[in-house]
């Protein structure tokens, strides 16, 4: 499980914490570097999920934590030698 913290920034960004438990995490989605935070959160599939668009409007704490889980898409780009986003 990748859990999300926020998507925050000139960039989009996905941040997230190493708990030690072995599961897949991601500190920082840097490399993706994507047009805007909109198109970011429109490649996950996310543009009508509130919470996400309450951090992209800053309506929701920065703590608010999210799992993969429930969004497989962003558990598929966990990886920075997948560049699909990138190309966007």
């Amino acid at each position: 499980m990748v859990e999300v913290a926020s998507v925050v920034g000139s960039t989009a960004v996905l941040q997230a914490l190493d708990k030690g438990d072995g599961a897949m995490r991601i500190a920082d989605i840097s490399w993706y570097r994507l047009r805007s935070r909109f198109s970011f959160v429109r490649a996950l599939g996310l543009l009508h999920d509130p919470v996400v668009m309450g951090h992209l409007l800053g309506e929701v704490s920065a703590d608010r934590m999210f799992t993969a889980q429930s969004y497989p898409a962003a558990s598929r780009l966990a990886h920075p030698s997948d560049d699909r986003l990138a190309r966007l």
